[in-house]
């Protein structure tokens, strides 16, 4: 039996993505781009176990899609909420049970951390908010912490080329660990990735 997933995100590659993050948990992704069309596919009336959108959406927003999931079969399943604009990330955990969220992220965590919280919520876990990226995390005068979060990242930034995006700044991304701050991680067509997890690579 295939185990059905709805994907809405705006962004293609982004979305091929998550679609390949949740094949690794046995779920077929339907990926879609805007909340109309993720919209008509809940009122096909096809089962889905899982749902992952991003709030800020054309035509329908997230927050409207979530509100036509509730009048469908597909109601009471898990929802993961995914959005790089922590306003929304607040209005979904202020609106959690009314729209029925169990997941709140910020597309920034890695791969990892995102199919930790998918198992979490299939396994029927709630009131998860996972935005932290490794740097948040990141303890400067830990050598361990640096190694762990170094991998991470690389991980992470790896699973982002293999969906096909190319960055403003490539070659920081290519290099990896660049000497600064936290870089925004922006992708050739502008859209936001979250940042870069700089990592001064004299420490590594």
């Amino acid at each position: 039996m295939v185990l059905r997933a709805l994907v809405v995100d705006p962004n293609p590659a982004r979305g091929l993505m998550y679609r390949e993050l949740l094949a690794n948990e046995g779920l077929d992704a339907f990926v879609v781009p805007d909340g109309q069309q993720a919209c008509k596919f809940l009122e096909s009336g096809e089962r889905i176990y899982l749902l992952v959108t991003e709030l800020s959406l054309p035509r329908i927003d997230g927050f409207g899609v979530l509100r036509r999931l509730q009048r469908t079969e597909s109601a009471g399943i898990p929802v993961l909420v995914a959005t790089a604009f922590h306003e929304m990330r607040e209005t979904a955990l202020r609106l959690r049970e009314e729209l029925g969220i169990s997941a709140v992220v910020s597309p920034s965590i890695s791969p990892e951390a995102l199919l930790d919280v998918v198992v979490r919520i299939l396994e029927g876990e709630e009131e998860i908010v996972a935005d932290e990226s490794a740097w948040d995390t990141l303890d400067p005068d830990d050598p361990v912490s640096l190694a762990e979060a170094y991998q991470t990242e690389m991980r992470r930034l790896e699973s982002i080329r293999k969906a096909g995006v190319t960055f403003a700044d490539q070659q920081a991304v290519n290099d990896g660990a660049v000497r600064g701050a936290g870089v925004p991680l922006i992708g050739s067509d502008g859209e936001a990735w979250g940042a870069l997890c700089v990592i001064d690579d004299a420490k590594r």
